[in-house]
C-alpha cells in the first residue's frame, strides 16, 4: 500500500471506530505532528515565582528541543533555545537556577541575560567578526496566569 502520510481510504463512518494502526506507530506521523501541533503550541514552562528575580532561570524540554526561560536585569521575561551558537553546547544542565550570565562549558562563550553575546575569547583575531550575529535564538514566552508558557513557533 502507497499512502502518503496523511491520507488513507475513506469509508463510510458508520463503520469507523479509530484511525489505521500505523499512525499511532510510524515515526514520519509523530515527526509531522510534532511540527503541525506541538511545536505551535504553547508549553508551560514553570511558575513565576521561579524566576521572579534577574538571573533566575527555569529550562524546559519539548522533544528534543531545550528552552531556557530567565528574568532580565531589566525585569523582562525572556526566552531562548538553550544552546551555544558557536558548537551547540547546552549553557546549563540544571532545571532551574539563578546566574550573572550564561558561560558555556566548551569554548567559554558568554551570554548575558538578555541573549546577547557578550565575549567570544580570541574572535578579536577575527576579521569582521560582529557578536550582535551571534546572540542566543529566541523564543516566544508569555505570562498568563502566574506561569511563564514558551512557544517554538
Amino acid at each position: 500500500m502507497t499512502e502518503t502520510p496523511f491520507e488513507w481510504p475513506r469509508r463510510s463512518l458508520d463503520g469507523a471506530y479509530t484511525l489505521p494502526s500505523r499512525y499511532f506507530y510510524d515515526p514520519s506521523v509523530f515527526e509531522a505532528e510534532k511540527q503541525a501541533i506541538f511545536y505551535r503550541s504553547w508549553h508551560l514552562a514553570g511558575h513565576l515565582g521561579e524566576v521572579s528575580k534577574a538571573g533566575q532561570f527555569i529550562t524546559v524540554e519539548i522533544f528534543e528541543q531545550s528552552v531556557i526561560v530567565v528574568r532580565g536585569r531589566d525585569g523582562l521575561l525572556r526566552a531562548f533555545h538553550k544552546v551555544c551558537q558557536h558548537r551547540g553546547n547546552r549553557l546549563v544542565t540544571e532545571r532551574r537556577g539563578h546566574v550573572k550570565a550564561f558561560k558555556c562549558a566548551y569554548h567559554a562563550w558568554l551570554y548575558g541575560l538578555d541573549g546577547d553575546l557578550r565575549g567570544a575569547p580570541r574572535t578579536e583575531r577575527l576579521s569582521g567578526f560582529d557578536t550582535s550575529q551571534f546572540g542566543l535564538s529566541p523564543v516566544r514566552v508569555q505570562e498568563f496566569a502566574g506561569f511563564a508558557y514558551v512557544n517554538l513557533d
